[in-house]
């Protein structure tokens, strides 16, 4: 049986993106020495977030994480 995750209220559901194990000029990097990333895809958005003209925001939109919680 497959289930699917239904954000309440003005939430969305994001996929965080993998950490990156090659620079961009090709060369692997040791599993020590990973690259994090801060982006993932939008997976889910709640009703509300998705009926609102005011936040533009779709399925697989690629978007910026902000960790700083306060």
């Amino acid at each position: 049986m497959e289930y699917k995750t239904i954000p309440l209220g003005e939430r969305v559901l994001i996929a965080k993106d993998e950490d990156q194990d090659q620079s961009k000029g090709g060369i692997i990097l040791p599993e020590k020495c990973k690259i994090p990333v801060s982006t993932g895809r939008v997976i889910e958005i709640s009703k509300r977030v998705d009926n609102d003209p005011l936040q533009p925001i779709h399925e697989l939109d690629k978007v910026l994480l902000n960790f700083d919680v306060h």
